[in-house]
């Protein structure tokens, strides 16, 4: 189970830094797309205030766009994340195969579990999410095992 374990989690760690990379330029235009918005928002604004109905549709518009580059601060730490989540994986799949390290193996599987949690939350659940849950869920399993004969 901790070989199969380990498998699921290197294919997990792929997985992620694919999806970091995906969510990184997201998260890049999106800021952008938010900052050229809100510029362009305010330059329409100023040649048309004596509109009364233009004005309160671009101040509609004006709070839509404001969440863009929160959206996309958010994307860009939600990649970093995985960044790390995938350095820890890996980590965690090598510890696997030596039988070593229980609780790290645990406390990297629960940042797993957690980056997949906030995949589905973000967008939908995806093949590539239960692959990281189930993988994270043997890694515990396959951890607690470690530590059961381990300690005798």
């Amino acid at each position: 189970m901790r070989i199969a374990a380990g498998v699921l989690l290197l294919v997990t760690a792929f997985f992620n830094l694919f999806a970091s990379i995906g969510y990184f330029g997201i998260g890049i235009g999106t800021l952008a797309l938010g900052e050229a918005r809100i510029s362009q928002a305010h330059n329409s604004e100023a040649r048309q205030e004596n509109n009364v109905k233009k004005n309160k549709r671009s101040s509609n518009l004006n709070q839509k766009l404001k969440n863009l580059p929160i959206t996309g601060i958010g994307l860009l730490i939600f990649s970093l994340f995985l960044i790390v989540t995938v350095v820890l994986l890996t980590i965690a799949a090598i510890f696997l195969f030596s039988r070593k390290q229980a609780i790290f193996i645990m406390l990297a599987a629960g940042a797993g579990l957690i980056a997949e949690a906030t995949g589905i939350y973000l967008f939908s659940l995806g093949f590539s999410n239960t692959i990281g849950i189930i993988a994270s869920v043997l890694a515990i399993i396959a951890a607690t095992q470690i530590q059961r004969i381990a300690k005798g």
